[in-house]
């Protein structure tokens, strides 16, 4: 697909590997000219033979009126002014005019915040916020001038969310998503040109004309990336995907999803995201003979569900069981880069066509979707799939009338287990102590306890533990064990808090688009694939917890010493009074009267107590 960006030029940061090299591939291929930076100069100039191979192979595709795009490396350090000017400077490179601009650094490294001094601060800083400034500085007017620019900056999800232990990356990149939020509203005008009359015939005839600054219009050379309070971190391989997302029928729907992209980074041609968002709408239609590929964000990898079940259904099943006619690519929700919150919101509008949704991520936006897995209200995999199948009905219609979503399968994952690093006991030994949960109800059941839950990522579980800054990890067995748990951890608790359920979904109008054959197909299929990712959890649960503890009975994970804690009928008296009296009604506040008559018309007659019709 063209973008209409071929022949322009690019400075990317940090493109000797992982997300510069990803962005840099995209633009090549793309036919950008590029100037590729990083320091490592033996690093970087392999990364620029594989460019230039790219960007003849491109070329060659193209055709004969395409021309091959220049690849000029410069290994420097980007954040000194001597590595600035050699990049500005480079032979044969545009100098200042570049048309777009990838900043990215790596992150300053965890720690305590009582151990970083000034001079810690500084580089974080340095790093992190000024340089992206200074070469936002150095190029912008330039953008503004020619009526084009695109500023991408690479940051981290932690300006989100933060994490306690990367502070010096929270503080950094906060800084900077502040400032481009800020210098988006600037009008900036081109060096050395003044003002311009911009009017209609009729206008200048009535006197009407006012003089405008040059360039003021151009500010959306900036403006476009001024809502990066989201930025995305990437997917290192094929990171950096271009796309045209897929039409919406009526303005506002247009107009949300624009906004929406323009928060989730800085946008490059029509967007920038990984090549798993690129919507099969927007793709042009396969030629004879050619397989319609789909675009897929699953669910978490290094997990069996996903590398043993959902992986090898989309990417071999799939082609297998259409004869050829079908395929899909797909990536893990922890490696696509997407914060959990937006994912909902990435499906309605089409920017994910087809996606999971992780329930526990939907708590504080959309807590009725929780009702089916609140904390404390399934001891067992039997009365989860109870709830499931009293809360279903309500949770298709609701996906598809309020969303525009395509319920296509739940998944779920192991039970989600207590670990703990000193001795434990028992539900009442968690008092006092920080315990990592994953949803706003989890905290419920945990502050109710007299505990302190800390939100922290799951790719950020074990880093935290071992760091200390969770005493304790509300996470799956199986997960945990999969993530290094068994080593920062002593003590296991097998009682399910909650088990982690996850939606996956299509966009409605990507669904509608497809063949009749292909979703006919993913209508008897993905049935199977939910059976079986539920019977993978139900055994995971029990690997799990034998193999943190070190169980002969380990066949599938990492053999631990974790010392089992018995779950005591006080305990199990103790989790449904905290269903009761803590989670149940708080989540009712957050939720308002309307989930109260939902739970009595679902969860409540299947599997709980009625509630009042005003919470």
């Amino acid at each position: 697909m063209d973008l209409g960006i071929a022949g322009k030029w690019a400075l990317v940061c940090g493109a000797s590997k992982g997300l510069g090299r990803g962005c840099a591939e995209a633009l090549v291929r793309e036919g950008v000219n590029l100037v590729v930076n990083a320091r490592n100069a033996d690093e970087l100039q392999r990364t620029a033979a594989h460019l230039i191979a790219e960007g003849a192979s491109v070329a060659g595709v193209r055709g004969q009126n395409s021309s091959k795009p220049q690849v000029l490396a410069v290994a420097a350090d980007i954040t000194t002014p001597e590595g600035r000017a050699a990049a500005f400077g480079v032979a044969g490179g545009p100098g200042r005019g570049f048309d777009i601009v990838v900043t990215n650094a790596g992150g300053p490294p965890p720690g305590d915040f009582r151990g970083w001094d000034r001079e810690a601060w500084i580089s974080a800083v340095d790093a992190n916020m000024l340089t992206p400034i200074e070469l936002i500085r150095a190029t912008v007017d330039g953008m503004a001038g020619r009526g084009f620019g695109r500023i991408v900056n690479i940051t981290s999800s932690a300006v989100k969310a933060p994490i306690d232990i990367l502070g010096l990356s929270n503080g950094a990149r906060s800084g900077l998503t502040g400032f481009v939020a800020a210098a988006g509203q600037v009008r900036h005008r081109p060096a050395g040109r003044h003002h311009q009359r911009r009017c209609s015939q009729g206008r200048q005839e009535r006197g009407r004309c006012a003089a405008r600054p040059a360039g003021a219009d151009s500010g959306r050379a900036l403006r476009h990336a001024a809502g990066v309070r989201r930025h995305l971190r990437l997917p290192v391989q094929r990171a950096c995907g271009l796309h045209h997302g897929a039409e919406h029928t009526g303005r506002r729907r247009r107009l949300s999803r624009h906004l929406l992209m323009a928060r989730l980074g800085p946008l490059l041609g029509a967007a920038l995201l990984s090549a798993a968002m690129q919507a099969p709408a927007a793709e042009p239609a396969p030629q004879a003979g050619a397989a319609l590929r789909l675009r897929v964000v699953g669910g978490l990898a290094g997990i069996t569900q996903y590398a043993q079940l959902e992986a090898p259904f989309w990417t071999r099943d799939l082609a297998r069981l259409s004869q050829g006619r079908f395929d899909a690519d797909i990536v893990p929700f922890d490696r696509a880069g997407v914060p959990g919150m937006e994912m909902l919101r990435l499906l309605e509008l089409g920017v994910v066509p087809f996606g999971t949704v992780f329930m526990s991520s939907l708590s504080d936006r959309y807590p009725q979707y929780m009702a089916a897995d609140l904390p404390g209200l399934n001891p067992d995999f039997a009365a989860l799939r109870r709830s499931l199948a009293a809360f279903r009905p309500y949770l298709e219609r609701a996906l598809r009338d309020e969303h525009g979503i395509e319920l296509l399968a739940v998944y779920v994952y192991p039970a989600q287990v207590v670990f703990c690093k000193q001795p434990f006991d028992g539900l009442a030994d968690l008092r006092g102590r920080r315990v990592r949960v994953s949803s706003a109800a989890q905290g419920d059941f945990v502050s109710s306890l007299e505990a302190h839950p800390r939100h922290v990522p799951f790719a950020r579980l074990a880093q935290s533990m071992e760091a200390g800054a969770s005493e304790c990890a509300i996470t799956g067995a199986m997960p945990g064990n999969a993530m290094g748990l068994h080593m920062h951890a002593a003590y296991l608790y097998p009682m399910p808090i909650s088990w982690g359920m996850a939606i996956f979904g299509a966009n409605g109008a990507a669904w509608k688009a497809l063949p009749e054959e292909l979703r006919a197909l993913l209508r008897s299929e993905l049935p199977r694939l939910e059976t079986a990712i539920w019977l993978s959890a139900e055994q995971e649960t029990l690997q799990g917890v034998d193999c943190n503890v070190g169980s002969p009975r380990c066949t599938t994970g990492r053999r631990g010493h974790m010392a089992l804690v018995p779950v005591r009928p006080q305990d199990e008296a103790r989790r449904e009074d905290i269903l009761r009296t803590v989670v149940l009604p708080r989540w009712l506040q957050r939720c308002g009267a309307r989930c109260a008559d939902l739970w009595n018309r679902t969860m409540g007659p299947a599997r709980g107590p009625a509630v009042p019709a005003k919470p």
